[in-house]
C-alpha cells in the first residue's frame, strides 16, 4: 500500500491510515464510556451513601419511638403489654431491624444457620426489651395480655405463626453469637416456651389448639438449619471453651422441647461426639492438652444432668439414632478419665466425675430397659429370663466372647456393665427384689446370664479354648473398631458379674446351675472329644501359669492379679482358668476351686521348702511350749513375731496344771489341739476379742478389742496367723466367720446390705431412713456416729463437719451409705485388720477371693456333714491301728452301725472323734491328721457273739489325732447302743 504525502508549510505530513483512525476511534469510545461509568458509580455511591444515611435516620428514629413506646414498659417488670400491642406494634420494628426482610439472602442465610452480626449498642437494648415483654407476656394467664392467645384466633392464627417461626429464627440465630449472656439466656428460654404448650399460661392443661399451635412450631424448629446450627455451635462452645462460662443457655436448653425432636437432637448427639473425640486427641499436644483438657472437662457437665440426656434418649427413634447415643455416651465415659489426667487433675477427679456421669445414666434416664431391650434384640439376648428354666444359661450368642460382637454391640454392653456397676450400690437388697431397681429382676437376672456367658468365654477364648458350637458363631468384625469399643466391656464386664454374684449370695435371685452352666458345657464337649483329664481341668496345671515366685517373705504363688477381660495370654486352657478364677470364680465349681487352692498351699510349701527337714534346706521346726492353763498367753509370746514362717514345721509341747510336760509324740496331732484350743479359747465370748453375729453366731472381731492397744491387737493378729495355719494344713476348725468379716478378709469393702448381719435393727432403721415418706430434717439427724467403749462414749463425724451438717431430704442416702461404711468398716477396722494382717501372712487375700463367705466358712470346718456324709468314701480313707484291719469283725459291724445312724447321729459321731461335724472339703483324703480306727483290747465272754456279756466299756477319742478308740465288741447292738450313748452324751474326749 502506497501512502501519500502532503506537504504542509514547508513540512511534509503524512497522511493517518485506516488502522489508526479505527483505534483512535475506540480509544475515544472507551474513554467516554468510562466517564459514563464513574459518572454512574458515583451517583449509585451517593445514592446508597444518601440510602444508609436515610436508613440510619430511619433506624434511630424507629428505635427511639420503640423505647419510648415500649422500653418505659419493659424496664418496669411489674408492667406489661397488651397481646395486639406487642404483636402489632412491639415486635415488628425489632424483626426488621434484626432480620432485615427486605433481603431474601441475607434471610435465607439466617434460615441457613448464620449467625447474627453482635447488636450494636443503640440496637441492644431494644432486643433485651423486645425478648423481656415477649416472655412476661408468655408468663401472663390473661389472655388479653398473653401473646400466645393468638393461636386460638382464627383470623390471626397464620399471622401469629410466621411471626412466631421469625421470632424462632431470630433465637436460633442469637445462640452461639457471643451476645450478651442475659440475651442468650433469654433466646433460649423464648425458645423453650414458644415451643411448649404447658408454658402457654393462657391455656388450661391439654389444651388442643395450644398444643397443635406448639407441635407446628417445635416441628418448624426441628427442621430449620437455623436450629441445628444453633445446637452445633451451643455444643462446640460447650465442648471448647478455655474459660468458666455459668452454662446458662444449655442449661435452658435441656428442658426446651426441641430436643424432642430428632433432627435437632441428631445435631447435638452428632456434634458433641465429633467435638469430643476431638478433645481427646488434642490432649496428647503437650503444649496445649491442659488448656483443650480442662476445656472439654469443664463443659461435659450437661451430659451429667437427666433432663438433657432423657431427650436426648426420646428423641433417639431407631437403632441407628440409639447406637449413636449410645457411642456418645460410651465415648463420654471412656473420656472423661484422660481429660482429667490431662489437665492435670489427680486420678480420682476422673473417676468421680465418670462415676457421676453413670449415675445420671442408671437413675435420672431410663436408659437402661431400653439399652438391654435393643441389646436383646440385635444380638440375641435373654430379654428376661426365668429362674426355673432348666436350659438356655449358656447364651449362644456370646460362645465366642468379647471379640464376637460388633463394635456397636460390644460398646452397648459395655454401657451397660458400667451403668449396672455404678447403680446397684445405691438399692439395698429390698430395692432389688422387690423391682425398685432400673431393670426388672427377671431382666436382671437375664443380664446376670449374659455377662456370666460373655466373661467365661472371653476367658477362654483368650486362652486358646474354643466354646461348644461357638465356631461361627460370632467372629470378629472390625478388630480395630471391636478392640476400642470392648475397651468399657472389658473392663467393667467382670465387676458388674460379681456385683450380681454378691447379691445372689445373700439372697438367691438366679439358679446355682446358671453360673455354672458355661464351664459344665464346655467340659461336657470336651469329655465327648475324648480330652485328657488335665485338659479338662488341673489345678496343677492352673497354678502352673500363675504368678512366678517371688523372693519376698510373702507367699510367692498367687493368683494372677485381675486382668482386662480378655487380653492374651500364653498358656492355653490352664492360663485361661487362672485368669477366670481371678475375674469370676463363681464360674468354676467348688470342689476344683478348692482343688486349686490346695495346688496353691502346695506349690507355695514346694517353693518356701516348709516341709523339708534342716538338712534338705528346709527351716529348723518352730518349738512350742505351751501350759494348758495359760495356752493363748504362751502362744503369743512365742509365735507373736514368727510371721509367714509358721507355714513350716510346728512342735508343740503342753505343759499340765502340775507344771509337768506331757508325755507324747507330735505326729500332727498336737498342732490340731494347739490349733483347737486356741482359737476355741481365743473366740470365746468371755475373753472379749470376739463377738457373735445372727442366729448362728458368726464370729467377728470386737471393736473394742483395738481400744485394749498392743495386746489386743497382737492377739487379733495371732488368732489371725493360726486360722491360716488351720487353712494352710488343712486342719478344720469350727470357727465359722460373719460374711462381712469374711468380705474385710479377702480384701473387699463391705456395703449396706452386709450391715444386716451385723446388726438387723441398725440396717433396718437406715433402709427405712431412705424410704421415710416424711421430713426428714424433723428427725434432728446430724452426721454423726456415736459409739461406747469400756463405758465411754464417743462421737464420730461421718464427715469433716458432720456434727454441724443435718440429715435432709437431699442428703439421706449419702448419710444412709457413710453410717452403714463407718459400723462395717470404720468401727471394725483396726479389729478386722490386725486379724487380717495375721491371716494373710500365710494365707494370701487373693486366695481366699476364690470363694464366697460360706465357702471360706466350709474351708475353715468342712463341707458337708450328717445324711450328706459320703461313707464309701469315709470307709476308704480311714486307718486302722492296735490291731485292727478292714476285715476285723467290730470293724465291719461298726460300719454296719454307722450306715443304719440318722443324719444327725452321723453328724454327732464324725464330731465326736473329729471336733467338727462336717467332713473335709473333696473328702476324707484331705483330712489331716487321716480319721483312725485304733483298737481297745477288752475281755468279754467267749460267747458274747451269742448273746453272753459284752464289752461293756464306752469308745473314747482323741480328736487331736482324729483317732477313734474302739473296744472290740462282739455284738452289733452293743456296739450301737455304747456307740450312741457317747456321742450323744459327748463323753470320751481324752488325749492318750
Amino acid at each position: 500500500m502506497f501512502q501519500k504525502a502532503i506537504r504542509r508549510g514547508g513540512k511534509t505530513v503524512r497522511e493517518a491510515t485506516r488502522a489508526e483512525l479505527l483505534s483512535k476511534v475506540k480509544a475515544e469510545r472507551t474513554a467516554r464510556s468510562g466517564e459514563r461509568l464513574r459518572t454512574r458509580a458515583v451517583v449509585t455511591v451517593q445514592r446508597i451513601y444518601r440510602g444508609v444515611r436515610e436508613r440510619q435516620r430511619f433506624e434511630d428514629a424507629l428505635v427511639k419511638a420503640w423505647l419510648q413506646a415500649s422500653g418505659v414498659v419493659a424496664a418496669d417488670p411489674g408492667a406489661q403489654l397488651s397481646a395486639q400491642t406487642l404483636a402489632d406494634e412491639a415486635l415488628p420494628p425489632v424483626l426488621y431491624l434484626l432480620l432485615r426482610p427486605g433481603s431474601a439472602a441475607r434471610r435465607q442465610a439466617w434460615q441457613g444457620g448464620h449467625v447474627i452480626p453482635k447488636p450494636s449498642a443503640r440496637i441492644a437494648p431494644v432486643l433485651r426489651g423486645a425478648l423481656a415483654l415477649v416472655l412476661r407476656s408468655m408468663a401472663a394467664a390473661n389472655p388479653h395480655s398473653s401473646y400466645c392467645a393468638f393461636a386460638s384466633d382464627p383470623a390471626r392464627r397464620e399471622a401469629w405463626l410466621r411471626q412466631a417461626e421469625l421470632l424462632l429464627l431470630l433465637c436460633a440465630s442469637l445462640l452461639g453469637s457471643g451476645c450478651e449472656a442475659l440475651v442468650a439466656a433469654a433466646a433460649v428460654r423464648l425458645l423453650t416456651v414458644l415451643t411448649d404448650a404447658a408454658a402457654w399460661k393462657c391455656y388450661p392443661p391439654g389444651h388442643a389448639v395450644a398444643a397443635a399451635a406448639a407441635k407446628h412450631l417445635a416441628a418448624f424448629a426441628g427442621r430449620s438449619p437455623a436450629l441445628a446450627a444453633a445446637a452445633r455451635r451451643l455444643v462446640a462452645a460447650e465442648l471448647l471453651a478455655t474459660v468458666a462460662k455459668d452454662g446458662r443457655e444449655v442449661r435452658y436448653l435441656q428442658r426446651a422441647p426441641l430436643l424432642d425432636t430428632p433432627g435437632f437432637a441428631d445435631e447435638v448427639v452428632a456434634t458433641a461426639a465429633a467435638l469430643l473425640s476431638a478433645a481427646r486427641r488434642s490432649t496428647r499436644p503437650a503444649d496445649s492438652a491442659a488448656a483443650n483438657a480442662a476445656g472439654a472437662l469443664s463443659a461435659l457437665w450437661p451430659l451429667a444432668e437427666g433432663t438433657l440426656l432423657s431427650q436426648l434418649l426420646a428423641a433417639a427413634r431407631g437403632d441407628e439414632a440409639l447406637a449413636r447415643l449410645v457411642a456418645l455416651l460410651h465415648l463420654a465415659l471412656e473420656a472423661l478419665p484422660e481429660l482429667s489426667a490431662a489437665a492435670g487433675l489427680p486420678p480420682a477427679a476422673g473417676a468421680e466425675a465418670a462415676g457421676r456421669l453413670a449415675s445420671t445414666l442408671a437413675l435420672g434416664t431410663g436408659l437402661l430397659p431400653r439399652l438391654w431391650a435393643w441389646l436383646a434384640r440385635r444380638v440375641g439376648l435373654p430379654l428376661e429370663a426365668p429362674r426355673d428354666a432348666t436350659r438356655g444359661w449358656d447364651i449362644a450368642a456370646l460362645r465366642s466372647g468379647a471379640s464376637g460382637l460388633a463394635p456397636a454391640d460390644a460398646a452397648g454392653l459395655g454401657l451397660v456393665a458400667r451403668v449396672l456397676t455404678q447403680a446397684l450400690p445405691a438399692f439395698d437388697d429390698e430395692d432389688f427384689h422387690e423391682g425398685r431397681v432400673p431393670l426388672p429382676l427377671a431382666a436382671l437376672r437375664g443380664v446376670a446370664t449374659a455377662l456370666n456367658t460373655l466373661v467365661y468365654h472371653t476367658q477362654c477364648a483368650a486362652g486358646g479354648v474354643s466354646a461348644p458350637d461357638a465356631q461361627g458363631a460370632g467372629t470378629p468384625r472390625d478388630a480395630q473398631g471391636s478392640a476400642e469399643s470392648g475397651r468399657m466391656l472389658r473392663r467393667w464386664a467382670p465387676a458388674a458379674l460379681r456385683a450380681l454374684y454378691e447379691r445372689d449370695l445373700r439372697r438367691r435371685f438366679c439358679p446355682p446351675a446358671m453360673w455354672l452352666a458355661p464351664f459344665e458345657a464346655e467340659q461336657a464337649a470336651s469329655a465327648a472329644s475324648a480330652a485328657s483329664a488335665e485338659e479338662r481341668f488341673s489345678a496343677a496345671a492352673v497354678v502352673r501359669t500363675l504368678s512366678p515366685p517371688s523372693d519376698g517373705a510373702g507367699p510367692g504363688h498367687g493368683l494372677a492379679a485381675p486382668r482386662p477381660l480378655g487380653c492374651e495370654r500364653g498358656g492355653g486352657r490352664p492360663a485361661a482358668l487362672a485368669a477366670l478364677l481371678s475375674e469370676a470364680p463363681q464360674c468354676v465349681p467348688f470342689g476344683l476351686r478348692v482343688e486349686v487352692f490346695r495346688a496353691l498351699v502346695a506349690a507355695e510349701r514346694a517353693r518356701g521348702r516348709w516341709g523339708a527337714p534342716p538338712a534338705d534346706g528346709g527351716a529348723p521346726p518352730l518349738q512350742v511350749t505351751l501350759r494348758r492353763n495359760a495356752l493363748l498367753e504362751d502362744a503369743y509370746a512365742a509365735l507373736r513375731d514368727v510371721g509367714g514362717s509358721i507355714r513350716g514345721r510346728l512342735v508343740v509341747t503342753f505343759v499340765n496344771e502340775a507344771g509337768l510336760e506331757e508325755a507324747g509324740l507330735d505326729h500332727g496331732g498336737l498342732v490340731k489341739a494347739f490349733l483347737e484350743e486356741a482359737v476355741r479359747e481365743g473366740f470365746a465370748a468371755d475373753r472379749g476379742l470376739f463377738a457373735g453375729a445372727g442366729a448362728g453366731g458368726l464370729a467377728y472381731p470386737r471393736p473394742e478389742a483395738a481400744a485394749l492397744g498392743g495386746e489386743g491387737t497382737g492377739l487379733l493378729r495371732l488368732l489371725g496367723l493360726l486360722l491360716g495355719k488351720a487353712l494352710w494344713e488343712g486342719i478344720l476348725l469350727g470357727a465359722p466367720l460373719a460374711p462381712f468379716f469374711v468380705a474385710r478378709l479377702q480384701g473387699r469393702r463391705p456395703l449396706l446390705d452386709d450391715l444386716a448381719a451385723l446388726d438387723p435393727q441398725l440396717h433396718k432403721s437406715l433402709t427405712a431412713l431412705k424410704r421415710y415418706d416424711g421430713d426428714v430434717a424433723d428427725l434432728c439427724l446430724d452426721f454423726t456416729a456415736e459409739d461406747e467403749a469400756f463405758g465411754a462414749r464417743r462421737l464420730t463425724e461421718l464427715l469433716p463437719g458432720g456434727a454441724d451438717t443435718p440429715v435432709t431430704d437431699a442428703n439421706r442416702l449419702l448419710y444412709v451409705h457413710l453410717a452403714a461404711d463407718w459400723h462395717l468398716n470404720g468401727r471394725l477396722g483396726a479389729a478386722a485388720g490386725a486379724f487380717a494382717s495375721g491371716l494373710h501372712q500365710v494365707i494370701p487375700a487373693a486366695w481366699l477371693r476364690l470363694f464366697s463367705p460360706d465357702e471360706v466358712n466350709q474351708l475353715l470346718a468342712g463341707g458337708v456333714g450328717g445324711g450328706g456324709l459320703d461313707l464309701a468314701d469315709m470307709r476308704a480313707h480311714t486307718v486302722y491301728s492296735g490291731g485292727f484291719s478292714a476285715a476285723s469283725v467290730t470293724v465291719r459291724l461298726f460300719w454296719k452301725v454307722v450306715e443304719g445312724m440318722t443324719a444327725e447321729q452321723r453328724g454327732l459321731l464324725l464330731r465326736f472323734v473329729t471336733s467338727v461335724s462336717r467332713a473335709p472339703l473333696g473328702g476324707f483324703r484331705h483330712m489331716n491328721p487321716p480319721l483312725t480306727i485304733h483298737k481297745v483290747y477288752c475281755e468279754a465272754s467267749p460267747f458274747a457273739a451269742m448273746g453272753a456279756r459284752d464289752v461293756d466299756r464306752l469308745p473314747s477319742a482323741s480328736t487331736c489325732f482324729n483317732l477313734l478308740k474302739l473296744p472290740n465288741y462282739r455284738r452289733a447292738d452293743t456296739l450301737r447302743s455304747k456307740l450312741l450313748y457317747a456321742i450323744s452324751a459327748n463323753a470320751g474326749f481324752e488325749l492318750s
